[in-house]
């Protein structure tokens, strides 16, 4: 080929489809699609057998990047098929943007691709932070069915849930394909595909592949004495440092009540403990005086860190407004649990706290300040006082918060009173 025929090759350029959004993202038509008894296959796995499915490709990269680098030869083959999702290119948060934007370019090339050779294609959505939802809804049409995955996001579930209200809201989604279990909050018609059975997993399987089946996607280390952190020995220990810390363990389904006291008045806190005797779930009866960001009541969900084994919450929560669910079946204890954390030894304490999802209220030259995380970011403000109120992307860039003219938070945290920190790990 000479330079001038590959300058010119349109798999050179890639500009053969109409393009959406300001990065020009091919766009995938809307597909009639007849959505009774879906079933997926994974790309890996085509079988002549088994054309009545839908293709997918949740899986490692490598393992479907010919359909970006080579199409043709795979397109007869992927005609015998229902339809078939486009492939899902990675979007990782530890990716820089750009390559969030590529990988979203060749999901939709790849699918309009498809398209154009007459196979019926459903757009695979994936996003990351929310700085990816200008670019990662692009090459969408409003009220197409769409498919997205649940797996290896349960510790991030709050921003998986924040991108999914913004698919909602900018698609309009006839319908959601979800391979993996679909979080409660999910909106919208939602056709659950189940891992395990996809892939043809059983128990006897899972054991002689030294893995083991969870209803939520996750696919996680075996271990004969149990399953998950409560019987694996290389799961690290944690031990509480406060007494109100043991409500984090307990026995599985009870739930743990404790009465949080400090000089600015008593709460309550309800623990929900797990399968695996960790808390899963929390509700604070307290709006930690910063009321425009906590509903009272509001809800955590603990994300356990496999490395540590210590407790945090997940970054967002969960507000109510008049109706609040109930927590059922409790069979836990009551306990009254003074404040033992006057002040933080260093700064590093503090700043694993806040990272912990610690709500945090101090008293600083006769003012309260309340420190929480508010959709995402960290946020500090005097008690009750909005206008106070400044958010920062990290814990270390707390630090430069201005209390007073010259005095910055890094500067007094050490000596500030502790009214309250909800988890100091």
């Amino acid at each position: 080929m000479k330079s001038e025929e590959f300058r010119n090759n349109p798999m050179f350029l890639r500009n053969q489809f109409k393009g959406d959004g300001v990065f020009e993202i091919p766009k995938i038509e809307k597909e009639e699609l007849k959505l009774e008894n879906v079933e997926l296959i994974g790309y890996d796995k085509l079988s002549e057998n088994e054309t009545d499915k839908i293709v997918h490709f949740f899986l490692d990269d490598y393992k479907f990047e010919v359909m970006w680098n080579d199409p043709e030869p795979r397109i007869e083959r992927l005609k015998k098929y229902k339809a078939v999702l486009a492939p899902n290119y990675s979007i990782y948060t530890e990716m820089p943007l750009s390559l969030k934007v590529y990988n979203t370019f060749r999901s939709r090339w790849c699918g309009a691709y498809l398209q154009s050779k007459g196979i019926k294609v459903i757009p695979t959505v994936a996003w990351g932070e929310p700085n990816t939802f200008w670019f990662c809804f692009d090459g969408i049409e409003k009220g197409s069915t769409v498919a997205v995955s649940t797996l290896g996001v349960r510790k991030e579930k709050a921003l998986f849930l924040q991108g999914y209200n913004e698919l909602i809201r900018k698609v309009k989604p006839q319908a959601v394909i979800c391979y993996g279990e679909p979080f409660e909050e999910m909106q919208g018609k939602i056709i659950t595909i189940d891992y395990a059975q996809t892939n043809n997993y059983t128990k006897e399987d899972d054991r002689k592949k030294g893995y083991i089946k969870k209803v939520t996607g996750y696919v996680l280390p075996y271990n004969e004495k149990g399953m998950g952190s409560a019987g694996n020995t290389d799961t690290p220990t944690w031990k509480p440092k406060k007494p109100e810390d043991k409500r984090f363990m307990g026995k599985p389904g009870e739930i743990k009540e404790t009465w949080i006291r400090t000089k600015k008045g008593d709460y309550l806190i309800k623990t929900k403990i797990g399968k695996d005797g960790r808390a899963k779930k929390e509700r604070h009866f307290t709006d930690h005086q910063k009321p425009w960001a906590h509903s009272d009541p509001h809800d955590h969900v603990f994300s356990w860190d496999p490395k540590t084994g210590q407790p945090a919450f997940q970054k967002e929560i969960i507000n109510y407004g008049n109706s609040v669910p109930e927590f059922k079946n409790s069979r836990g204890d009551n306990s009254m649990s003074d404040k033992v954390i006057d002040h933080f030894d260093n700064i590093n304490d503090f700043l694993n706290s806040v990272n912990a999802g610690a709500e945090i209220l101090f008293e600083w030259n006769n003012k309260t300040y309340s420190i929480s995380w508010c959709n995402g970011k960290i946020s500090i403000a005097q008690s009750y006082k909005q206008e106070t109120e400044s958010l920062y992307e990290a814990a270390k860039d707390l630090l430069d918060y201005e209390l007073d003219s010259d005095v910055l938070l890094k500067d007094i945290i050490t000596k500030a009173e502790i009214i309250d920190c909800t988890l100091n790990v």
